[in-house]
């Protein structure tokens, strides 16, 4: 998995979580998520008090098998109030939230099926955000402002810090300090998910 450039040192296992190989051509390896492990980043905590733009990229692929519950993907965690940035899988769709000091705007599921694979891009440019999944861009509200502050670490793996965990593989997952444009976002799809017809 990518990070932010960060030292590893900023990363924190909370449990272990197992690198498997996958067969399809566009993921070599991914990191494993069982339901009870997660990634957190501490670095996020009391970082976004300035960010008016932001954007976070990853592939990831839910398994059938874990169950009907809402599982958290992306989400800064709930230490003093709800998360401002949260990205949710439930059975066979994801949905997202996110906050800034002007209000919070949500979407909910869009279809994403469980057992394949999916590249997400949720993406903020300090009036507008947007959630793309496998290349299709949704509008989910105007906002403006910096990032609510949350003073949590960023999540990955579970829904806030004490909810369901998730039970798949995700990859390439990239956080960015400004919207990601059109363009890039559909060269990141090409490169994750080539067109092999």
């Amino acid at each position: 998995m990518a990070g932010t450039g960060s030292e590893p040192t900023n990363w924190v296992w909370v449990e272990a979580i197992k690198v498997d190989r996958e067969p399809a051509a566009f993921i070599k390896t991914a990191a494993r998520f069982d339901g009870s492990s997660h990634l957190e980043i501490p670095r996020f905590a009391n970082s976004y008090a300035t960010w008016t733009q932001f954007a976070v990229s990853f592939c990831y692929k839910r398994d059938s098998n874990g169950g009907t519950a809402t599982q958290g993907l992306v989400t800064n965690g709930n230490c003093f109030a709800t998360a401002s940035i949260s990205i949710t899988s439930g059975q066979g769709v994801i949905s997202a939230r996110f906050t800034t000091r002007s209000g919070t705007v949500t979407i909910s599921e869009i279809v994403a099926a469980d057992d394949a694979w999916h590249h997400v891009d949720l993406s903020y440019d300090g009036t507008q955000v947007h959630l793309c999944v496998d290349g299709t861009c949704h509008f989910m509200g105007n906002s403006k402002g910096p990032i609510s502050e949350r003073q949590c670490a960023m999540v990955i793996g579970r829904l806030e810090v004490s909810g369901t965990g998730f039970t798949g593989l995700m990859d390439e997952l990239c956080f960015y300090g400004k919207a990601l444009p059109r363009g890039a976002v559909k060269k990141l799809q090409d490169k994750y998910f080539p067109d092999t017809a």
